[in-house]
């Protein structure tokens, strides 16, 4: 089996990142020393190796003698090349490749690649941290050695993302949205759709507020608790650069959806402003699609309710086979609500139809009844799928059966570019 300089870099760069988020996971754990030490010493181990594989491969990429300590000595490591007696010219009896010190050196100073003093010494102390490791009894401090790998991680990702483009992307695995959105625009440059850019910057900054991590693209996000959707849904809509169509279970289609502020506990409202109508729901749990960033896909928004009962007296009731509403009015003045039927033999739905001067400022309130798929929504202006099928789903249709069903389409796509 061969695998190239690059491949290998790659591949104990991620690994030692991998690592380094167990230490993070084990910190918050409150695991033993000894736990957190050996994910923390495999991270170190991983990513020197790495780092040290890939400015091999620069090095050779721009020049192979600059591999060499002493190029003199490759005349008679070719001829045993030639021979067939190596494989590599480094098993040539006498050549050495150079000192990771004089690697830096001669990338910057020859290759012209830019590395500061500031990050040479980064390299140079995650290097002694090694030598500590594997030549002695090693002790370090590790809050330091956390964060600086951490620094050095996106140090590395400004100046190798760059060069090496979409293999670095790739090798690096699945990351976190906001740093996959950094390297794509290090490599491809700004998206060139403009509004797939706002909604990738939305969803980095509304996941930064409800306290969310390990979400990539593309991937799937479930939340459970009722506050850390609403306060993420709230975020996302924040500075009102992004504008939301939504498809609610009862068949209306809205070209502009908007989360209400109001709280009232485990109930959400979403408010479509073509027909001025909230719909108010019990939380049963949120997904979100995160596209690929280079798509022009919008991410998608499942939103799930619980079943609940009619509110008030006579009911005013509207069903189907696979859902249940019930209409209602919310007041302009207060935002209080009423349920009830008007009058004994009008609907709320029909007196608000009407010009009625006894009934103060008001507009249509929907509550719905049934669990199962509530409201789907996505970013105006960018594609997505039709949502129908979902909303067509068995009552036994979770958000964990969504996540699981998204998660798969995901895995399977992957497979099939991986063929290609």
């Amino acid at each position: 089996m061969r695998i190239s300089l690059i491949e290998n870099g790659l591949d104990s760069l991620r690994k030692g990142y991998q690592h380094l988020n167990e230490h993070e996971n084990l910190e918050l754990l409150k695991a033993q020393d000894a736990q957190k030490f050996s994910s923390l010493k495999d991270s170190i181990l991983n990513i020197q190796h790495g780092v040290e594989i890939l400015f091999k491969h620069l090095l050779v990429t721009h020049n192979e003698f600059l591999l060499y300590t002493d190029i003199s000595r490759l005349k008679e490591a070719y001829r045993s090349k030639a021979k067939g007696e190596i494989s590599e010219l480094y098993e040539a009896e006498g050549v050495h490749t150079v000192t990771f010190k004089e690697s830096i050196d001669r990338l910057r100073d020859i290759c012209g690649i830019p590395i500061s003093e500031q990050l040479k010494k980064k390299l140079l102390k995650v290097e002694s941290w090694r030598n500590k490791i594997t030549h002695s009894a090693a002790i370090i401090t590790e809050d330091d050695v956390a964060k600086t790998l951490l620094d050095h991680l996106f140090d590395l990702d400004e100046l190798l993302a760059p060069i090496l483009g979409e293999q670095y992307y790739k090798g690096q695995g699945r990351t976190e949205l906001d740093r996959a959105y950094n390297l794509t625009k290090k490599i491809y440059g700004e998206l060139k759709n403009k509004i797939k850019a706002q909604s990738i910057e939305a969803l980095i900054s509304a996941l930064r507020s409800a306290r969310i991590k390990n979400v990539s693209p593309s991937g799937v996000m479930t939340i459970k608790n009722f506050k850390q959707a609403h306060e993420f849904l709230l975020h996302l809509q924040k500075d009102g650069k992004l504008k939301f169509s939504c498809d609610v279970v009862n068949s209306h289609t809205s070209g502009h959806a908007v989360v209400i502020e109001h709280l009232e506990e485990n109930y959400m409202t979403i408010y479509t402003t073509d027909n001025q109508v909230g719909y108010k729901f019990r939380f049963a749990g949120l997904v979100v699609y995160i596209p690929e960033i280079k798509s022009n896909v919008s991410p998608l928004i499942f939103l799930f309710s619980s079943k609940i009962k009619p509110k008030g007296s006579s009911p005013v009731i509207d069903s189907h086979d696979s859902w249940t509403i019930q209409k209602g009015i919310v007041f302009d003045e207060d935002g209080s609500e009423d349920w009830t039927k008007v009058n004994h033999d009008k609907s709320i739905a029909e007196v608000y139809s009407e010009y009625d001067p006894t009934l103060p400022p008001h507009k249509d309130a929907i509550r719905i009844l049934t669990s199962g798929l509530a409201i789907y929504m996505n970013v105006q202006k960018l594609n997505y799928p039709s949502p129908l099928n979902y909303f067509n789903a068995s009552p036994e249709f979770s958000a964990d059966t969504l996540a699981d069903t998204l998660t798969k389409q995901i895995e399977e796509r992957a497979r099939q570019d991986a063929k290609e």
